[in-house]
């Protein structure tokens, strides 16, 4: 099993609503064994990054395929496009 991140950075006029947004997003990853954090800007609080995490084989689907889960990452581009990145754990042994 490999570890996976999507890293997304967002502008974010509406706090609120996109904070709540966020937490059914992280709901929807942490039940299904994932997990999830936020941290807004030092200098910028209306700047975010998000990063969700998970394991999966090198074949298959994984968490960031799962409906629910998609559907929850989309809700958060009605707050303004996020610039995306997507990484997998390197073997270091």
């Amino acid at each position: 099993m490999k570890r996976y991140l999507i890293s997304t950075i967002r502008n974010v006029s509406d706090r609120d609503r996109y904070l709540a947004t966020w937490r059914q997003l992280r709901d929807a990853v942490v039940d299904r064994g994932g997990r999830a954090w936020i941290f807004a800007g030092f200098d910028d609080s209306s700047r975010f990054i998000e990063f969700i995490e998970w394991q999966q084989t090198d074949v298959g689907v994984g968490l960031i395929d799962d409906d629910v889960v998609n559907t929850a990452r989309s809700e958060l581009e009605h707050f303004g496009a996020g610039a995306q990145q997507q990484w997998k754990e390197v073997e270091t042994r």
